[in-house]
């Protein structure tokens, strides 16, 4: 087990490989083309599926998988995956999409969740309608994410702030943000005569009501398109204005990708977490 890469989660578990979500910036993808073997190769040997009768799939078929990037259970990052004694974050799913995931997969998942309750799960979709399925079975230590990434994904939010009770939190990661975002809430109408309206000020819920948490993030790779500085400058804002903790992940500086905090514009240099993450997770942060 080693610490992920990804700044705002302690450790990354990933039991299932694929997305059927076919995003042109996906980074996923091209890790499971490249790695396609070495996985086979681990697969192949994982923990209870030694025989060839307990095997699903033979070493071909999951090798063609993983390179079409077809959503594929994995027994050997599932089982060997060695949980940390510490209260720690762990982000569910950095090769996959939970909104594609069988339901026996999620079965197992949140099985082996109730066994960790020290620790803090964040769950990440594109696809929020996946949660209310979720919401009726996971525990209350998993983490409902979204993933916005211009001002018409904002609808989205809807669906996350539609199924938040409890102590469940919710969270959205603008990653890649390409967009400027406006904090609108659009309102449809009984008769449907008007689609959607935009509410007075006075009367108003926006976007941004009873969220717990904002990850933001420049667009990174090749022939990118540009996430400007002032659209993270006015997410952060807006994230202030209605005391919503916000992480700034990477910026970009000059035409390059920055991922050190410290050269960021002091305006823009949060690394913030949830309170109950703060409480519960021993991780520095700023």
């Amino acid at each position: 087990m080693a610490k992920s890469k990804i700044e705002w989660t302690d450790f990354t578990w990933n039991p299932v490989w694929g997305c059927n979500a076919g995003c042109d910036y996906c980074y996923a993808r091209n890790i499971a083309k490249r790695f396609a073997y070495q996985i086979t190769k681990n697969e192949l040997n994982a923990k209870g599926i030694r025989g060839v009768i307990d095997r699903e799939l033979t070493g071909e078929d999951i090798e063609e998988q993983l390179k079409s990037f077809k959503p594929i259970f994995l027994n050997s990052t599932f089982h060997n995956f060695k949980f940390p004694k510490k209260p720690s974050r762990i982000f569910i799913g950095s090769m996959s999409d939970i909104a594609f995931w069988k339901d026996d997969w999620l079965e197992k998942v949140v099985e082996k969740i109730k066994q960790f309750p020290q620790h803090t799960f964040l769950l990440l979709t594109k696809f929020p309608k996946v949660y209310k399925k979720l919401d009726k079975f996971m525990p209350d230590n998993v983490l409902f994410g979204i993933t916005v990434t211009n001002q018409i994904e904002m609808s989205k939010l809807r669906i996350l702030q539609a199924i938040k009770q409890g102590k469940r939190k919710i969270y959205v990661s603008f990653e890649p943000l390409l967009d400027n975002i406006k904090n609108e809430f659009l309102l449809r109408t009984k008769d449907n005569k008007y689609p959607f309206r935009k509410l007075e000020h006075k009367y108003r819920t926006t976007l941004l009501d009873n969220l717990d948490w904002l990850i933001i993030g420049a667009m990174s790779g090749n022939n990118k398109p540009r996430t400007k500085t002032e659209w993270i400058e006015s997410l952060v804002k807006m994230a202030k204005d209605y005391d919503v903790p916000v992480f700034v992940k990477q910026i970009e500086i000059n035409g390059k990708i920055e991922k050190e905090i410290s050269k960021f514009p002091k305006e823009l240099q949060y690394r913030e977490f949830p309170i109950a993450l703060i409480e519960e997770s021993e991780s520095p942060n700023l």
